[in-house]
């Protein structure tokens, strides 16, 4: 329906394996296609170069924010509307990296 279409992004794990198991039934290899999340499964399109590259979530990121978060509100020192708990854009290149590694499940 889109003949111009030029790329596409998921916004989660199973979005980003729906999104590569349909361009594969396609065969549309003519696409960008970035994902998001860093699963076994994403590690796989990636290394195959399905994917572009993937927005990689910061768990450590989230759970620190998460306690500071809670021990401010215990505490009565309130909380920012927006906690950015980090990301990083990874490719192939970048996939074995030890600060990469360490955000990947």
């Amino acid at each position: 329906k889109n003949p111009i279409l030029k790329a596409v992004y998921a916004a989660n794990l199973d979005a980003t394996q729906l999104v590569a198991d349909v361009l594969s039934d396609m065969k549309r290899t003519d696409l960008h296609f970035i994902g998001f999340d860093g699963g076994k499964e994403q590690q796989k399109l990636l290394t195959k170069n399905v994917v572009d590259g993937i927005i990689l979530q910061n768990p450590y990121g989230i759970g620190y924010a998460t306690v500071v978060a809670a021990a401010r509100s215990v505490l009565g020192l309130g909380n920012e509307a927006f906690i950015d708990s980090g990301y990083t854009w990874i490719t192939k290149s970048t996939l074995e990296d030890n600060d990469v590694k360490k955000m990947l499940y």
